[in-house]
């Protein structure tokens, strides 16, 4: 995905990759630009990509499990680099405590900053107000409070400005403040006080719009509803389609026997370690995706249950052809 703009970067173990999937999925179907290494890796050196991306996004999400954090004794481990990159560049730092996870009573300096940073407690039991934190604490977010603030201090001084100049003693030259003997002396009934102009009134910005596949539609936008004036149409177009479940469910089926073909070569595969870490990143993203499509079944998500089956075919691909 060259050349595409991201706002967040996600990093996680991956034992933790369908929660970061499916963080990332209700983040993108928002509106926001999510890199995750899964799918949004452009072709070039694999540290360099990362490192450039985390560069470049302004929010930094980490997704910590317990026990997240032991290997980053270690200074070469991956998640160790991003967070201390990310820290390194002063990024928005957002961690995400799953449950049970404490941070470690050893942790290198480069990263112990992170424990200062506002973190979000995940729930899969309550997965929208989670979201919905997340989004809260975001760049972006507070950036667009902070826009409102100005132009409702704007249209304050503006309304101020009307009021002052409308009721202020003028000589007939425009000049206030001149005494009192000399205001009579020059006002005549051609002299009009100013008409006070209306105070404005900031303008909220519209939300994009996002179609079932999670992509927001070029200069569409839509204004959100509260959930208790949802129309008919909302709610019946928020299940899956018959035919979308029917596919995923085939594609679920097909990666479960890929993935066990390959679980049973790929410590002998014989070409090379990176190809056998790449397979292994490709399983993982597969099931990862398959465990977030299942829970955007069981939901009735259309936008989740396409985002998935995309990634699961995108993952898929990524697998040599010959041997399974």
């Amino acid at each position: 995905m060259a050349g595409q703009q991201f706002s967040v970067f996600v990093s996680y173990r991956r034992d933790d990759g369908a929660v970061a999937l499916f963080i990332a999925s209700k983040l993108e179907a928002k509106g926001r630009g999510v890199f995750i290494d899964v799918s949004s890796l452009p072709a070039g050196p694999f540290d360099e990509s990362l490192l450039r991306a985390i560069a470049n996004a302004p929010d930094f999400v980490v997704v910590l499990s317990p026990n997240a954090l032991d290997r980053c004794v270690d200074d070469q481990d991956w998640m160790r680099r991003e967070i201390s990159h990310a820290i390194k560049t002063s990024r928005n730092i957002i961690p995400v405590f799953m449950p049970g996870f404490k941070f470690p009573q050893m942790i290198p300096p480069e990263i112990e900053k992170l424990m200062s940073y506002q973190g979000v407690p995940y729930s899969h039991a309550h997965a929208e107000s989670t979201i919905n934190k997340i989004i809260q604490l975001l760049t972006s977010v507070r950036n667009v409070w902070l826009l409102r603030s100005l132009i409702v201090a704007a249209a304050m001084l503006a309304a101020f400005s009307v009021i002052y100049f409308s009721v202020w003693p003028r000589s007939s030259t425009g000049h206030p403040g001149l005494p009192s003997h000399e205001q009579n002396s020059l006002q005549t009934s051609s002299v009009k006080p100013e008409k006070k102009e209306p105070e404005l009134q900031p303008k909220l910005p519209e939300r994009p719009r996002i179609d079932d596949a999670g992509n927001q539609q070029p200069g569409a936008t839509d204004t959100a509803r509260p959930k208790n004036q949802r129309s008919k149409n909302d709610l019946t177009n928020s299940r899956p389609e018959p035919k979308l479940a029917v596919d995923f469910q085939t594609e679920a089926a097909d990666e479960e026997r890929l993935r066990t073909c390959w679980n049973g070569v790929v410590a002998d595969y014989p070409s090379g370690v990176t190809l056998r870490h790449d397979i292994r990143a490709s399983l993982a993203a597969m099931e990862a995706a398959v465990q977030m499509g299942q829970a955007a079944l069981k939901e009735g998500d259309s936008a989740t249950l396409r985002l998935a089956l995309r990634q699961l075919h995108e993952a898929k691909a990524r697998l040599p052809k010959e041997q399974c």
